[in-house]
């Protein structure tokens, strides 16, 4: 069975897709027989070095959402879940080709490969001037696993993106930004999670998963991760994916990261908050430096849910010149930094509780109680009177939330609930 879904046919959601994008950011220029989508100044760069990236459709704002200067020049989308044509890639190469040549960032994936790598070479044979490389950063299956393929390549690119594009930006050469895009590439380890598999365009969900079970290690594509275990809390979830991060890596008390959280599509934003939250309490733990934090719907599996948790380990030679190029300013729509994502003198958030001047809370009762009074048989009957409606509210929760839901939000039981289970019954 079809899951629900906002589309008019099945057969132009890319190029509509691409459409609305630039119809929210008309500044981007677009060629819709190409899938191809160009930053602003694509044509004024004589000088400085253009970055391309393309992939698949489904992953939205992936790539074309990172189109911007400082970061890409260009992007190419392929059908959903397929890599774009040799043809369409090349129209791209053709646009932003300049004598400081073009680095193509390339997603670990068979098709990817093939149809970036043969365009690569048709291109190299007019003689334009470009470099690749192929980042993959998942860290989710072990080595003795994978295959002839290596790494799938999932949200841990954005980084590379981002630091080779505010390196063009800053005019330098092919060659020096190859080189640090391989050390950025080396430097990432990612790990997913997710809740539900996605739904293709016009189609039902790509995989089933049992109620109380969760995919460690799922793709971007809808495909099975390295294995399923028990739901568990958030906080035990992210210990799990940390812990392969963390070895993958070899983070050290003291090493320096940014982190990136992507939402698989489907995740709720009170969910992704608390997982920011215990990645960044679970690393600050182990005396890590989390340096930069950046969140958001980035690179999407259709309508999954779930989360990539990606770090880099900034390493201490280039530390300064990665933060400075994460920091540096993009016009791309869809990258999440901003002037808030820089840290304050002391780089640890500070939690304050809001008081008012000069009124102190208080846990217990007043000394002096003013009003009137009963005797002590008739505050027996009353204690227990409040104690058997706090039982009764506790024990009917999800009534009081069903009555609720005919025309109001559906939480009348649980709001009850928590005075009837808070301190106050501990004074009666």
């Amino acid at each position: 069975m079809a899951s629900k879904q906002l589309i008019n046919s099945v057969d132009t959601t890319v190029e509509e897709t691409l459409a609305g994008l630039c119809c929210a950011y008309p500044q981007l220029e677009y060629h819709p027989s190409k899938r191809v989508v160009l930053a602003a100044n694509y044509k004024n760069r004589k000088n400085k070095v253009s970055i391309i990236c393309g992939g698949g459709s489904g992953h939205e704002p992936f790539a074309a959402g990172f189109v911007g200067a400082g970061m890409l020049t260009a992007s190419i989308a392929g059908s959903v879940f397929a890599a774009p044509p040799p043809n369409n890639i090349l129209h791209a190469l053709n646009c932003v080709s300049n004598d400081a040549g073009t680095l193509v960032v390339i997603p670990n994936y068979t098709g990817d490969c093939l149809n970036f790598g043969i365009t690569i070479e048709k291109a190299r044979q007019k003689n334009l001037k470009i470099a690749e490389i192929i980042v993959g950063d998942d860290c989710s299956i072990p080595a003795s696993d994978q295959g002839r393929a290596g790494k799938r390549g999932l949200v841990g690119l954005l980084f590379v993106i981002k630091i080779t594009g505010a390196m063009a930006e800053r005019g330098n050469s092919i060659d020096e930004i190859l080189y640090h895009a391989k050390v950025v590439a080396d430097c990432i380890a990612t790990y997913g999670v997710g809740l539900r598999s996605c739904s293709l365009p016009g189609q039902g969900l790509m995989m089933e998963m049992p109620a109380d079970e969760i995919e460690i290690g799922l793709g971007i594509h809808g495909e099975a991760g390295y294995h399923r275990i028990k739901i568990k809390s958030a906080s035990e979830v992210i210990t799990i994916l940390l812990e392969t991060i963390s070895e993958t890596l070899s983070l050290n008390t003291g090493d320096s990261v940014a982190v990136l959280v992507n939402n698989f599509g489907g995740t709720s934003q009170l969910e992704q908050g608390i997982v920011i939250n215990e990645i960044v309490t679970q690393l600050r733990n182990k005396n890590i430096n989390v340096c930069r934090v950046y969140s958001g719907v980035l690179m999407t599996s259709l309508d999954s849910a779930g989360v990539h948790v990606s770090v880099l380990k900034l390493p201490e030679e280039f530390k300064k010149i990665y933060l400075d190029c994460l920091d540096d300013k993009t016009d791309a729509p869809c990258w999440p930094g901003c002037a808030y994502t820089l840290p304050t003198l002391d780089c640890n958030n500070k939690f304050v509780d809001n008081k008012v001047p000069g009124v102190e809370r208080t846990t217990s009762l007043p000394k002096n109680l003013i009003g009137p009074k009963i005797s002590d048989r008739n505050a027996n009957i009353l204690k227990e009177c409040l104690l058997n409606a706090c039982k009764a509210i506790i024990n009917n929760e999800e009534t009081l939330n069903t009555l609720d839901r005919g025309c109001g939000d559906g939480d009348c039981g649980s709001t009850h609930k928590k005075l009837a289970d808070s301190k106050f019954c501990l004074y009666l």
